[in-house]
């Protein structure tokens, strides 16, 4: 599983919201990757991260005595991505989570 964060300064979101930024499930393989051009063309402007959980991760995460499943892991991966933006500095004014599970434990 991929996450991801997309980061922008707040006068900026609408050119953010002109790159057609999306949940890559809805995207295909050349629109994914026309994306990925975009972005890099807008790089004055968005930063951006990714955090990769390997099959392997999953599985061990999910059989392991103590259970970490995978709404925990997705969770874990999205306050992961948000504490690296904050400690690159970005200060954060407002932020969107693609949740799974329950989108109240985001909040917390």
């Amino acid at each position: 599983m991929v996450y991801g964060i997309c980061f922008c300064p707040v006068s900026r979101k609408e050119n953010l919201k002109n790159l057609k930024v999306a949940d890559s499930k809805t995207l295909s393989e050349a629109e994914r990757e026309n994306l990925f051009l975009k972005l890099d063309k807008a790089k004055g402007f968005v930063g951006w991260a990714l955090q990769i959980l390997s099959p392997n991760t999953i599985s061990t995460s999910m059989l392991q005595r103590a259970k970490y499943n995978l709404n925990a892991l997705s969770h874990d991966a999205a306050i992961g991505l948000v504490q690296y933006a904050l400690d690159c500095g970005v200060q954060l004014k407002e932020v969107f989570v693609d949740t799974v599970g329950p989108a109240e434990k985001y909040e917390e």
